[in-house]
């Protein structure tokens, strides 16, 4: 009887041991399982294009959240399941049904005419870019005796020599280049350049060159359309503080808004921290975010016009263009006409080569003569 019990009692005692050893293999798996569910939704993965802003926007992460340092990772290229990308309001239109929305208050506001209806909450832009009016101020006070350019009837008036680019004529500066002229269904687009080419018919101004992107170094101009992008800092003009941006001069008491594209970040719909992501545009868009990007003169930066003194800018230029691009309006996107691109790239890139042959036919020289002659 008793060595049936002794059985009986090292059977249950097996039966608890083997019962302990699964629970304690299950407990194992779950866990394993919950880490690695853990560990994917821990971090998010970042691409930006520019690295020395990348590299700032890391060591603020690690400044302002030092316990989360290895929360954001940024990737050196565009990977399909990154979470986090530097992108233009035309790219982030065309993705946005796989974009996240995110309702956030930053710090210091986006004026609202530079956020895409359609991309409220799902785009956060950093910076624009686009064309402003330019002048050089010495010499409109030595030649024509004025501080400064309001209207365009001054410079009608004065005859001051304005530059324009008869290259892009039909299109600048309502485009961002040349092949991305596609105006064809928009009227108001098509309304603005009316008025524009009006101006310079009025102007009469006659070029020395097809295009020169230093035309504020050169005499006798002394204003025109400058690109914020060019390199216009290590002009002399420009380092002696006499280079200055502004909208467009009114004519009959009017202005005509200059188009702006805008560059900033989207979140796509895969990614699982949405805590992160909210932490990161937010740090974008505060005053340090900010400032990462005036401290490394990426142009030019998303701020209100009221905001600026808020900021250490020691360059009286930044200051001028932000006031301009505040000034500014967005690009229409429903002008951009996708199949029409390749066609329109292509006769711009052939101009060249058509007009060689043109002249060979009408004349006596060698394709190799007048393309020498040409150069």
């Amino acid at each position: 009887m008793n060595s049936k019990t002794t059985i009986l009692g090292m059977g249950e005692r097996m039966k608890k041991l083997i019962y302990c050893f699964l629970i304690s293999i299950l407990l194992c798996g779950c866990s394993v399982c919950s880490k690695d569910a853990t560990e994917n939704k821990e971090g998010i993965t970042i691409y930006i294009e520019n690295k020395q802003y990348e590299k700032s926007l890391q060591q603020l992460w690690n400044q302002t959240y030092a316990k989360d340092k290895n929360a954001i990772h940024f990737v050196d290229q565009i990977q399909e399941d990154v979470d986090i990308q530097w992108i233009d309001d035309t790219s982030a239109i065309k993705k946005q049904k796989h974009l996240q929305s995110y309702h956030i208050s930053h710090d210091y506001n986006i004026p609202k005419h530079l956020i895409h209806h359609e991309l409220k909450d799902k785009f956060t832009p950093m910076i624009s870019k686009g064309y402003v009016f330019c002048y050089r101020e010495d010499q409109l006070q030595q030649k024509y005796h004025q501080k400064a350019i309001v209207t365009f009837e001054q410079i009608v008036e004065k005859q001051i020599p304005y530059y324009t680019n008869y290259l892009d004529y039909n299109i600048y500066p309502f485009f961002h280049s040349v092949f991305e002229s596609k105006f064809a269904k928009n009227y108001k687009i098509k309304r603005r350049m009316k008025q524009y080419k009006k101006f310079i018919q009025r102007l009469n101004t006659k070029q020395n060159s097809e295009y020169n992107h230093i035309f504020y170094e050169i005499e006798p101009y002394i204003c025109g359309l400058l690109y914020t992008e060019d390199g216009f800092e290590r002009s002399k003009s420009y380092q002696e503080g006499k280079l200055h941006f502004q909208s467009l001069p009114t004519w009959k008491h009017k202005t005509l808004p200059l188009p702006i594209k805008t560059y900033g970040f989207v979140v796509y719909d895969h990614c699982d921290n949405n805590t992160l992501a909210k932490q990161f545009l937010k740090l974008a868009r505060s005053k340090e975010g900010i400032q990462c990007l005036l401290d490394l003169n990426i142009k030019v930066p998303i701020i209100q016009s009221e905001d600026i003194e808020d900021f250490d800018i020691y360059d009286y230029g930044k200051k001028e263009l932000i006031q301009t691009m505040n000034q500014s309006e967005l690009f229409d996107n429903g002008i951009w006409l996708k199949e029409s691109e390749w066609l329109q790239q292509n006769v711009y890139k052939c101009s060249e080569f058509a007009s060689i042959l043109q002249n060979y036919i009408c004349s006596d020289q060698s394709i190799d003569e007048l393309n020498k002659n040409r150069q």
